[in-house]
């Protein structure tokens, strides 16, 4: 447990020997794992506080915005990996990116605090952010391209992403309804 709180550490403060132990450790696939889908629990748990719950939204939500982020995972590693690898000359492998990219989902959880209406918009944008940014930091070491090579291929990976969300959104029925 020690050592899995202080990965978390390493991957919020986009520590490189943690994106250098993701590309040798194949066992830190499941820790990602992990933090992916408590992200996704987070900033669901986050949106309930202080409001009317209905137990059966709740419910549903708590397993499509995990889900969610679980597919985001795989589709952000491959975009980068297929632009950072091919496309910019990296020289490393997608598994060590996967699970490089799965850490650096860790700032999600911080989204739980997104119910506190100080904090709302913060808590939901600065971990947005803080994701970009450690994934940039987990590209560019475990593929060994630059820093703003890194950033071209994150910024295009969430592009790719934003895609295939609205996709996921409407095969699970998602998306709001503008009708009365």
């Amino acid at each position: 447990m020690r050592t899995f709180l202080r990965r978390l550490v390493q991957a919020a403060t986009l520590d490189p020997k943690l994106y250098d132990e993701c590309v040798s450790n194949p066992r830190l696939v499941w820790p990602a794992l992990v933090i992916v889908l408590v992200g996704g629990v987070a900033g669901t748990l986050g949106q309930y506080p202080g409001r009317n719950v209905e137990t059966g939204a709740l419910l549903e939500n708590l397993w499509r915005a995990p889900l969610v982020w679980a597919v985001s995972w795989p589709v952000l590693a491959g975009a980068a990996y297929a632009l950072g690898r091919w496309g910019l000359d990296g020289k490393g492998s997608f598994g060590g990116l996967f699970r490089g990219l799965g850490w650096a989902f860790a700032p999600g959880m911080l989204q739980i605090a997104i119910g506190l209406r100080a904090l709302s918009f913060m808590a939901f944008a600065v971990p947005m952010v803080w994701i970009v940014a450690a994934g940039m930091a987990a590209t560019a070491r475990t593929l060994r391209i630059s820093s703003s090579r890194a950033m071209v291929a994150m910024l295009a990976a969430w592009a790719v992403w934003l895609v295939v969300q609205f996709l996921v959104y409407l095969a699970l029925g998602m998306l709001p309804s503008f009708t009365t």
